[in-house]
């Protein structure tokens, strides 16, 4: 061997070992673990706190928020599945405009299931039509609408905005193939990219409520149906990039999922075991957010970055603290600023009863039970 070949073969080698070393720190350095505790103050883990009283008339009832986007001092609201439709708030909860009309024609959906917003344009994915519709964030204009060539119950688009995201719990289809994997990434003519998170089970029952799919401010995030992996999304390829554990829970393994996914009542089999069935991440600079159901209840998990600390707790044992009806985890994230769903109808009665904390009292004035959900804003102190 001559000397050349002698030193680039060390350098190759050298090369390996760094590489090595370098996955093995990152992969240490991202594992997310939350301590279990049963004694935690809500209150005392937020500031700035206010509260985004939605108006309520015949044009813009709410009966569930499925999904919720906060874009330049825009509240976009997903009304479903009861209403089914786009409704828009500004920031002092004031109704500004109902987004597209239920139909078959352009511009028109049945059943909106998701929505994604990129450079001013808001994204409405149809699943009964199965077609993606444009619409102009600032005058609300529809621009335009494609038919999908991929056939996925989940949408979202990369915070790039070069690259639609799928995700199902059966196999992602396209006109040309089929790809057993939770995730499908495509550019915007619908060519696939890469795949990724491998099915082990097809389930075909949607046992999450959220869209797998999450967005910082210069990162997209897939969070895996039934696994602790949180995959980030890059233009090419994706990676994992945190592990995430629960002190006193597991995710349900593999032969747990295939006994009982011949069953009809798998969602309410998996939802009444003692496994996480669903979770959500949500990141900032400094924490990671994340709320999960097991056992039959939802719980909240806080991880502060800096502290390489986290936290989390049964979410009935705050009720006395925060009790803010079904959905009342984290809906979405803008910048450091969280954002919850309070369903009028449990705060009214909470408030009859004296069990609304006066962190929320003071500032949400007169509630009826038939209100419009009001918008819990916070900054976590963790």
């Amino acid at each position: 061997m001559n000397r050349r070949n002698f030193i680039m073969e060390k350098m190759y080698f050298i090369f390996l070992a760094v590489l090595c070393f370098s996955c093995n720190k990152d992969e240490e350095s991202n594992t997310v673990f939350f301590n279990y505790s049963e004694n935690v103050s809500l209150p005392e883990m937020l500031s700035d706190v206010d509260i985004i009283k939605l108006e309520t008339s015949d044009s813009c009832q709410i009966a569930v928020i499925k999904q919720m986007i906060i874009h330049k001092e825009k509240i976009f609201v997903l009304n479903f599945p009861v209403g089914k439709n786009i409704l828009v708030f500004d920031m002092k909860g004031k109704f500004l405009h109902s987004t597209g009309s239920t139909g078959q024609g352009p511009g028109e959906y049945i059943l909106p299931h998701s929505i994604s917003i990129r450079d001013d344009m808001l994204y409405v994915k149809d699943v009964a039509q199965n077609k993606i519709i444009l619409f102009d964030c600032n005058t609300y204009e529809f621009i335009r609408e494609e038919a999908c060539e991929i056939d996925a119950t989940y949408f979202s688009v990369s915070i790039n905005n070069r690259a639609y995201l799928w995700s199902n719990t059966l196999e992602i289809h396209s006109k040309k193939e089929t790809y057993p994997f939770h995730l499908t990434v495509t550019d915007k003519n619908y060519n696939v990219q890469y795949t990724a998170a491998p099915m082990k089970v097809q389930t075909g029952y949607l046992t999450r409520w959220s869209s797998p799919f999450t967005h910082g401010e210069r990162t997209s995030y897939f969070v895996h149906p039934y696994q602790n992996e949180v995959y980030e999304i890059a233009a090419d390829t994706c990676m994992l990039k945190y592990t995430v554990n629960f002190e006193g829970f597991l995710f349900p393994p593999t032969d747990y999922l295939e006994t009982n996914v011949r069953s009809d009542m798998f969602p309410k089999i998996i939802r009444e075991s003692d496994y996480i069935n669903q979770f959500t991440f949500f990141e900032t600079d400094r924490y990671i957010v994340s709320n999960f159901f097991a056992k039959g209840d939802y719980y909240l998990g806080i991880f502060n970055k800096n502290r390489q600390e986290g936290i989390c707790f049964n979410m009935k044992n705050v009720t006395g603290d925060v009790h803010a009806g079904c959905y009342d985890n984290p809906q979405t994230v803008d910048r450091d600023v969280f954002y919850s769903i309070i369903y009028a109808g449990k705060l009214a009665e909470n408030k009859e009863k004296g069990q609304v904390p006066d962190i929320i009292l003071n500032r949400m004035g007169d509630i009826n039970e038939d209100d419009n959900p009001v918008i819990l804003k916070y900054k976590i102190k963790f």
